[in-house]
């Protein structure tokens, strides 16, 4: 419920440290479901479907880098843990986010490039002809 609340396919399992203990998604929740039929025996907790010491991100890596992994892993979701405090949480990152911040980026490069191209194709005195002055 707290994720359908939040608008999000994911979330982090913490203990009362603060410390990541698993990571749930909406696969192992549908996955855990139709293991049941459907219809499980008991009252399902986050415990029951989260996935146990889940692969993670370190903040400090770079978005295309964290970009191959999530894709190479087959992943939407992964959680991204600090660098300095490895068990503590940072976030949540989405595939869907990475890339759009990647091609954002990538579209920014290319207008950067582009306007350097432009600035000096129409500023050189080309067809001047040679001037000893």
């Amino acid at each position: 419920k707290e994720m359908y609340r939040n608008g999000t396919g994911a979330a982090a399992v913490v203990n009362e440290k603060g410390r990541m203990i698993g990571f749930l998604t909406e696969k192992q929740i549908l996955q855990k479901l139709a293991a049941q039929d459907g219809t499980p025996s008991a009252p399902m907790t986050a415990w029951d479907a989260m996935i146990v010491r889940p692969e993670t991100l370190h903040d400090s890596v770079d978005i295309k880098e964290a970009l191959d992994i999530i894709t190479a892993h087959g992943y939407r979701y992964m959680p991204v843990i600090k660098s300095k405090e490895p068990e503590k949480l940072a976030g949540i990152a989405g595939e869907r986010e990475l890339f759009l911040y990647a091609h954002e980026r990538a579209q920014r490069l290319l207008e950067s490039k582009d306007t350097l191209l432009y600035y000096f194709m129409h500023h050189e005195p080309y067809g001047t002809g040679y001037s000893p002055v």
